[in-house]
């Protein structure tokens, strides 16, 4: 019986113990809340959890969620990110009710950061021409795009810049255009003043920085004057990153021709008695005056000869004398008589050439003083 009595002692001992462990505490069924989102640099006394509940057998267990180590801090500001966050389900009944542990999703998104552009109008030199980002907070990184690429531009152009945050806990972004001006170079015309010579007559263009793609222009029109006149040159530079002009006016003066006069000496027929002149180069027109006119003379005479170049292209002048002199009229007087004391006939005259035209003879011949007998000789007088 002594014997018996032990394990009847044994079994109820073990029987309470298993008791209080399988039938002590109930493990209520919790539907987990749900937690707000917060901001890199919130704490977690920010964090707002809805929902959730507890319930054993249909009935609900009063109690609290609350998140464990390291979210139980109410003061630990999380970094941005997903987190698998460690909660317990706490009954205010902990003899009734054991304590449940889970976890949640809690977000915490990035701080927004403010991304700032500048040195946005920029003039090409040949380097490299990045723009100038600061971020607030400062000293986050950055990744910078110029028209897509990471790239830093060079050349004069528009390009599309964004910079945007790459950082753990913050995020931001900019956009903003980069505009790189063409650089000024300078244009320098010469060979300005050119003499005709048939040929093609452009200007002399240089630049700095040497070597610059232009476009010339004369009167508005690319083909390079030949002839003489007085144009209106404009050079602008051509160039991708390079912009420039200069403009004066290129003169292509007159060619200077010869001009010979010849047939200065002529002799009065009753025609015009034009000089023969001749240029070189051969066939330019000429205007020719005499005494300061264009008509041709006629009459026997002197006359100032001035020949002048009459032409788009050439110049030119020569001075002379023509010299029309008189026809020479060979006059020959008849042979006369007469009686002693009788009156002396009319002499009369013959001649050669003929007069040209209505010239006529004035005036008389003239006999040698006398009445005696004898000859006498018949004088040309006042014939002419």
């Amino acid at each position: 019986m002594k014997g018996e009595k032990k394990y009847l002692s044994l079994f109820v001992i073990i029987f309470f113990v298993l008791n209080g462990s399988i039938y002590g505490q109930v493990t209520p069924e919790v539907t987990w809340p749900e937690a707000s989102s917060i901001v890199y640099g919130q704490k977690m006394s920010d964090v707002i959890l809805t929902g959730g509940s507890a319930q054993d057998e249909g009935e609900t267990v009063a109690g609290e969620f609350v998140f464990d180590s390291p979210f139980d801090d109410p003061d630990f500001e999380p970094d941005a990110d997903t987190y698998d966050a460690p909660i317990n389900f706490i009954p205010d009944d902990q003899e009734t009710y054991e304590t449940v542990s889970s976890t949640i999703e809690l977000l915490v998104n990035k701080a927004p950061a403010k991304v700032e552009l500048s040195n946005l109008l920029q003039t090409y030199d040949g380097d490299e021409k990045p723009v100038t980002v600061t971020t607030i907070p400062e000293g986050l990184a950055v990744t910078i795009t110029y028209d897509g690429s990471p790239t830093i531009p060079i050349n004069a152009d528009t390009y599309l810049v964004e910079a945007t945050i790459v950082d753990n806990n913050y995020e931001g972004t900019a956009s903003d255009n980069l505009v790189i001006q063409k650089a000024t170079a300078t244009v320098t015309l010469s060979d300005l003043v050119q003499t005709y010579d048939g040929t093609e007559k452009p200007v002399t263009v240089t630049t700095d920085p040497e070597g610059l793609a232009l476009i010339i222009t004369y009167d508005g029109l690319e083909d390079e004057p030949v002839n003489v006149g007085t144009y209106a040159v404009v050079a602008t530079v051509n160039d991708t990153n390079y912009e420039g002009t200069a403009s004066d006016n290129l003169v292509i003066q007159k060619a200077t021709a010869t001009v010979t006069l010849s047939d200065l000496v002529q002799t009065y027929d009753g025609t015009e008695k034009p000089v023969t002149v001749t240029t070189d180069p051969i066939g330019l027109s000429v205007v020719v005056t005499y005494d300061g006119l264009e008509t041709i003379p006629i009459d026997a005479g002197t006359y100032a000869l001035v020949a002048t170049v009459d032409d788009d292209n050439y110049e030119g002048e020569a001075n002379g004398t023509l010299q029309i002199t008189p026809l020479t009229i060979n006059v020959t007087a008849d042979a006369l008589s007469k009686t002693y004391g009788d009156v002396d006939p009319e002499l009369t005259f013959g001649f050669a050439p003929e007069l040209i035209g209505d010239d006529t003879f004035t005036g008389e011949l003239e006999r040698e003083a006398g009445e005696d007998v004898g000859f006498y000789e018949i004088e040309q007088g006042s014939l002419s």
